[in-house]
């Protein structure tokens, strides 16, 4: 009888502690998805800018005709 309580009580604190994991996993995942996707659009912001420069640079260039653009 007292190993049978035993049992219950391991089976118990393991299923709360596997409860406790599976949340923990989800909320972190979930934090990893929002950090991705903000990096994401932070790189996107970045390409638009160093496009943007460079385009400058290249139009500046041209009009002291540095660069030959032939379009």
């Amino acid at each position: 009888m007292f190993i049978l309580l035993v049992v219950e009580v391991v089976v118990v604190t393991l299923t709360m502690v596997l409860q406790l994991v599976d949340l923990v996993v989800v909320v972190v995942a979930h934090q990893l998805m929002q950090i991705m996707v903000s990096m994401a659009q932070l790189t996107l912001v970045v390409e638009v800018v160093v496009v943007h420069l460079v385009l400058m640079v290249m139009v500046g260039m041209a009009r002291m005709g540095v660069l030959e653009l032939s379009f």
